[in-house]
């Protein structure tokens, strides 16, 4: 999502960008030393209570959904206009996708609109398999980040597949200067390194 975003031109911030702890009060404090900040973005995964869950241990809730502090103003709008361009991709949406939940705590100590979306159980045996699947996170995180560039105002871009596969391979972390490979601006030298680095990444 941020990968997308950043090229529309959009900014962002992850309050979290490695699998440290950071305490709720911490991302809200991020987030609100942001000045400007347009929309404040909690992602997740839903879970259901053992009381909930067969004997087999899976439950039988599942689906994409998104909370937000009331449903009115701009938190509504942003949560409708992500969830417009969500429906088609992810696989099960509850039948109620947008909820009010005015007691969590990155809802009610942000200042700008949030949202925070489950993608979906990882009780669920069904959701697990999808989120598992990188194709179908692809798909969701160019969905989600579709409406977040809508309600943000921002017109969609579509990317060519030279664009898509160095953001791909930067995201891995084998190469650098992605803006330079999109360019085509590269030696012999930095060729024969993309080779020896794309090697050891396979088994």
């Amino acid at each position: 999502i941020k990968a997308i975003l950043e090229r529309h031109g959009v900014a962002v911030t992850e309050t979290r960008t490695g699998g440290e702890a950071v305490s709720l009060a911490q991302r809200c404090k991020i987030a609100n030393n942001i000045r400007g900040l347009d929309l404040f973005v909690s992602l997740h995964s839903n879970a259901t209570g053992t009381l909930s869950t067969g004997s087999d241990g899976w439950g039988n809730a599942r689906g994409w959904e998104c909370y937000v502090y009331g449903l009115s103003g701009a938190r509504y709008k942003a949560a409708k206009t992500i969830l417009a361009s969500v429906e088609g991709v992810a696989p099960a949406i509850r039948s109620t996708p947008i909820l009010a939940k005015p007691g969590l705590y990155v809802l009610a100590h942000t200042s700008a609109p949030a949202v925070l979306i489950e993608h979906g159980f990882h009780t669920s045996r069904e959701d697990v398999a999808y989120l598992k699947d990188s194709a179908y996170r692809e798909k969701l995180a160019a969905a989600e980040a579709r409406g977040i560039l809508e309600n943000l105002g921002v017109a969609w871009k579509e990317v060519s597949e030279l664009d898509a596969a160095v953001d791909k391979l930067a995201a891995a972390g084998i190469i650098d200067s992605p803006d330079r490979w999109k360019k085509l601006d590269f030696t012999e030298n930095s060729v024969r390194l993309l080779i020896i680095k794309m090697a050891a990444t396979l088994k």
